[in-house]
């Protein structure tokens, strides 16, 4: 072995930390929505080339120094890493569902050999150096924590389980990022104490100059990808921070009020009545599904979740144009509206309260209305194909429901909408929908815009006739 070889091999190591440390900034601040932004697969797939190469260096190393039982242990590692970045990167391209049964399989087959891998580094031939030692149970640890709550995960199938091993994922994503610096720090030592080390040989030398050509080729690709990657992060951390003051504001617009039905289950939910209010006339009633898990604790509405069309049904003009009873409900913690894997849903207890409302206020009950992006926009096709005859329209936005049910809403108007890139609710979700209603006899309407992703609202409010679409809407 040569210099050059350690040169080479501490200069991917050191992308490795650089790279890590860099991801696991925004993974903290964004949490899983890193994973959606658009240049994260760009990301992912530059990260994960430095990555192997790292690997490849470290298996030469054990290959040279007879640590045969850690050099095949880590080939095996090396190949499952390299199966397992191939599949999330296809699932990142193609925001394929489906293909993520086959995630869990190789995650846990991941895992269980990088403990294999680490305890090669504990207790054979490499573990005579401490710092390979060192790492060795660094990986060990941080593995085995994450195959546990990894498996906790999948048994306790919840919205709370999914958090929490986020949050473990998380901290091992950081600590495992400073690993490669023991192996650079080995790497070191060795140059400085091996009396084998040579100039590099000339059959060896274009070998070489391709890795210098590589090297720069690989650092300029993860600065172009990693400032995108960037400036997507500053731009969601920017509306994550205006998005709650927004809704705080847009909420002061609205009656608060609770629904609490005999069975003591209680609903949170903001109103907004009609301008004029005319007690002769009828009025329709928009229901605006918020997207996501409810945020609401016990009894106080401590986060207000404003879903679409609300803002934009609450501008004046619009106010004017289309009078109507806008209804905002307020999902208790962990709840959805229904049609979310694995989230307990309240569309009963959602449904009593819309018919409370409509003993009490002057709404005209043939023209329901429902709309929402993302799990609003889940809810939108549960709630058409559960409570049958109710609704008179629906607008599901970036959302997804069960094509068994799809014979149910041929009554329904429809019109949903989907950003193609959507990486978060894959597009194709939408499609089978549209396809499997018109196959049952409906005539639903669909739009797709391509080269969006799943914040698809600010295109479909900018849809032509959508809402005089809408208001025109009657349930026979």
């Amino acid at each position: 072995m040569n210099r050059n070889f350690f040169i080479y091999a501490n200069f991917f190591l050191g992308l490795i930390v650089a790279t890590g440390l860099f991801q696991s900034i925004f993974h903290f601040l964004l949490g899983p929505q890193l994973y959606l932004l658009q240049p994260f697969a760009n990301w992912f797939l530059v990260t994960s080339i430095i990555y192997m190469i790292g690997q490849l260096f470290l298996l030469k190393y054990f290959y040279y120094k007879k640590y045969w039982i850690t050099f095949w242990s880590g080939t095996l590692w090396t190949i499952v890493i390299f199966c397992q970045t191939t599949l999330v990167y296809i699932i990142l391209i193609l925001a394929n569902r489906d293909l993520e049964i086959y995630n869990i399989i190789i995650v846990l087959l991941n895992l269980t050999v990088s403990l294999i891998f680490a305890l090669s580094l504990i207790f054979s031939g490499a573990g005579e150096r401490k710092i390979l030692k060192t790492a060795g149970i660094l990986i060990f640890f941080i593995n085995l924590t994450l195959g546990t709550a990894f498996i906790w995960g999948i048994l306790n199938q919840d919205i709370q389980s999914y958090y929490t091993f986020e949050k473990i994922n998380q901290w091992a994503s950081f600590i495992s990022s400073f690993i490669p610096i023991l192996f650079i720090r080995n790497f070191k030592l060795e140059c400085k104490t091996s009396k084998e080390l040579g100039s590099i040989e000339s059959k060896y030398k274009s070998i070489a100059d391709l890795l210098g050509y590589l090297s720069i080729i690989i650092v300029i690709a993860t600065l172009v990808f990693g400032l995108w990657l960037a400036q997507d992060s500053y731009s969601k951390l920017r509306w994550q921070k205006r998005g709650p003051e927004q809704a705080k504001q847009l909420a002061k617009k609205f009656e608060t009020h609770t629904f609490v039905n005999n069975n003591g289950d209680s609903l949170h939910y903001l109103l907004m009545k009609p301008l004029s209010n005319d007690s002769l006339t009828k009025y329709p009633l928009v229901v605006c599904l918020h997207g996501g898990p409810g945020r609401i604790k016990k009894k106080q509405v401590k986060t207000i979740q404003v879903s679409h069309p609300a803002p934009f049904l609450t501008q004046q003009v619009n106010r004017e144009k289309y009078p109507a009873y806008i209804f905002v409900p307020q999902a208790p913690q962990g709840h959805s509206w229904g049609g979310v894997p694995s989230v307990p849903d309240i569309d009963t207890l959602l449904v009593e309260t819309i018919l409370s409302l409509t003993e009490v206020y002057n709404i005209d009950e043939k023209r329901l209305y429902v709309a929402g992006i993302s799990g609003g926009g889940f809810g939108s096709w549960h709630l058409i194909g559960i409570w049958l005859e109710m609704f008179a329209a629906a607008i599901p936005i970036c959302g997804a429901g069960d094509p068994e049910l799809a014979h149910k809403m041929v009554n329904t108007a429809v019109w949903a909408f989907h950003g193609k890139a959507d990486r978060n609710v894959p597009v194709s979700a939408s499609r089978e929908m549209i396809e499997a209603i018109k196959d049952a006899g409906g005539n639903p309407l669909y739009t797709e815009f391509p080269n969006v992703g799943h914040n698809a609202w600010p295109h479909v409010i900018r849809t032509q006739g959508l809402m005089d679409w809408l208001f025109a809407q009657k349930r026979d």
